[in-house]
């Protein structure tokens, strides 16, 4: 079903573009509400209204409401405050709005994804120098300009450098290691060796090869992990991260326990309560944060574990798992299809059958390494949103690109009965 006429600046590559560069603007309000959720909400409306087509595929939408559904259940198992029920509901009822939002300003068109990205990094810069975050003064490189610089680095290469792709990446890899952000670092390095591999395509196996990605990607993040903590130790990155180096390696597993200690006792939190979870926004329990604790001491990270009490360190800091541990079951089918799109997106990079490959590469690298070990706030539904949109515009392959012309496509005249 094609899309619904409509007026250009309804649907031009400048709104698309003006849409995103909004997205730093929030108001305070018990919770940060931003501009682009309530701007979806109005899109989503005109969409329905004019028979327009969201373009996103049923299982992305049907797992979202899933979640939605899972959350209220489990703040309601819970007893959980009303207030971060509330906030609970809306940040995946927003996720949903704005992927559908975002689907429908696309429309299908790789050029539009480009200016989705190039808004977003505008967005970031203006936050910064408009409103800044509370850690961008100590630290405004690994806090502040990595991901608007690294960002901008990949559009480059989608476009007038795409023949430097694979070079353009390790570049920003080097440098976002050498200035201290190690997780950037990695997700760059993976992207990279996506490209060459991309590069290579004719000779070998698609399955060897993207199964080469992902052993050479573990074998990255030990490396680099280790070889970080060693020149941190050593000196190299200043006194501050000296100083933390020396505090996340005193035990006998290094860095690797405590650089996400969360990861941990999310699992642990999940096992102790994997139907309903602890509750949208709730802590971890009194016994899993002891069994936390008890490991960190056993393993001789006294210091880390009497900044867990002092320091108050009880995010989940994962989008999956966080989800999972605060919602329960419900909210994993919809991670799980997000993990298998950018699966999808590495993928396709290799076999050469996507657009804008670079940019496809790092977005896909940072929303595997995201979906593991990065919080879910409110800043980041907004690109989660974004990437979702982006892999399934620019690595359609045959199926999906069949999927926009018949029935099983999510289409807003039919599925929500406009």
């Amino acid at each position: 079903m094609k899309s619904a006429s409509m007026p250009v600046a309804g649907r031009s590559d400048l709104t698309v573009f003006l849409y995103a560069a909004l997205g730093f603007v929030y108001l305070s309000a018990g919770a940060q509400i931003y501009l682009v959720e309530l701007l979806a909400v109005v899109i989503c409306v005109h969409a329905i209204a004019s028979r327009g087509t969201f373009g996103i595929p049923a299982t992305v939408v049907v797992t979202l409401l899933i979640w939605i559904f899972g959350s209220v259940l489990s703040d309601l198992a819970n007893a959980t405050a009303v207030g971060d029920s509330l906030k609970g509901f809306a940040r995946a009822a927003s996720l949903l709005i704005l992927v559908l939002a975002i689907g429908f300003l696309v429309g299908g068109r790789p050029r539009r994804v480009l200016l989705l990205w190039g808004g977003i990094a505008t967005s970031l810069c203006l936050g910064l120098l408009l409103v800044p975050n509370s850690y961008f003064a100590g630290e405004p490189w690994k806090f502040g300009w990595s991901q608007p610089v690294t960002l901008l680095a990949f559009l480059l290469a989608s476009t007038w450098a795409r023949s430097f792709g694979a070079a353009v990446a390790l570049c920003a890899g080097v440098i976002n290691f050498a200035l201290g952000t190690r997780s950037l670092a990695i997700v760059c390095l993976v992207a990279a060796l996506l490209l060459v591999l991309r590069s290579r395509r004719r000779g070998g196996s698609r399955t060897v090869r993207l199964l080469v990605v992902m052993a050479v990607g573990m074998v990255l993040i030990v490396g680099v992990v280790l070889l970080y903590d060693r020149l941190a130790l050593a000196g190299w990155f200043g006194p501050e991260r000296l100083a933390r180096a020396q505090y996340q390696s005193s035990g006998d597993f290094g860095v690797f326990l405590t650089g996400r200690g969360e990861f941990f006792f999310s699992l642990r939190s999940i096992a102790e309560s994997p139907m309903f979870g602890v509750g949208s926004y709730s802590p971890p329990s009194a016994d899993v944060m002891d069994a936390q604790l008890s490991l960190l001491v056993a393993e001789g990270y006294s210091s880390v574990a009497q900044n867990y009490i002092t320091g108050g360190l009880a995010s989940f800091h994962s989008e999956i798992l966080g989800s999972v541990a605060e919602n329960g079951i419900l909210a994993l089918p919809f991670w799980l299809v997000v993990g298998m799109t950018f699966f999808r997106g590495m993928n396709m990079v290799i076999s050469g059958y996507g657009q804008y490959n670079a940019l496809v590469a790092y977005i896909s690298a940072l929303g595997m390494w995201d979906l593991f070990f990065s919080p879910f706030g409110a800043d980041r539904k907004f690109w989660v949103a974004a990437s979702i949109v982006t892999v399934l515009t620019l690595t359609p392959g045959k199926k999906h690109a069949e999927s926009l012309n018949n029935h099983n496509q999510f289409q807003s005249g039919k599925v929500l009965g406009a």
